[in-house]
């Protein structure tokens, strides 16, 4: 699928579930360049009330196409430079990626590190399960949210900030 398509696809399972704001400008906080998201989403009641934090948060989307690992690497370092971004004000509790970066490595190994280490920059990833018509956000390995069950065992695995080293 191309970009906009999967826009689309993946608006059809959030929409009902968040507000959304398409391709919100905003300035990296490192050293100030300006930066554009795909989407800021914030939580409708329903998953607020199941557990979702109730912040504003980034989606990125891009299509692996033909490029893939060189395009999955690009989408992950744009990921974390919007966690590190603000957005008319908004910092993004966290950042996600669609599709999941698994897409886009040719090794699931490969993958799998790339999104342990993005969980660290507070990047993770969507997954939709088209027959079952749900959606579960994960970082690394860990699941956040299940549109079906609600908060994972792991509430705080999107927010909480990785600096530095940590013991």
């Amino acid at each position: 699928m191309t970009e906009d398509e999967l826009k689309i696809y993946l608006l059809n399972y959030l929409a009902k579930d968040f507000i959304v704001r398409s391709e919100v400008e905003g300035r990296f906080l490192v050293d100030g360049t300006g930066v554009v998201i795909d989407y800021l989403m914030y939580p409708k009641q329903n998953l607020i009330e199941r557990g979702f934090v109730a912040k504003w948060f980034g989606i990125e989307v891009k299509s692996p196409d033909n490029e893939g690992a060189k395009k999955g690497v690009q989408v992950a370092w744009q990921a974390i430079t919007y966690s590190q971004s603000e957005f008319e004000d908004i910092r993004p509790a966290f950042v996600l990626v669609f599709p999941p970066l698994a897409e886009f490595f040719g090794s699931q190994l490969e993958a799998y590190h790339v999104t342990c280490l993005l969980q660290k920059a507070n990047v993770g990833y969507i997954e939709i399960d088209s027959a079952k018509k749900t959606w579960k956000i994960k970082f690394g390995a860990n699941v956040y949210f299940y549109s079906d069950r609600g908060m994972s065992k792991t509430p705080n695995v999107s927010t909480k900030r990785h600096v530095g080293s940590w013991k």
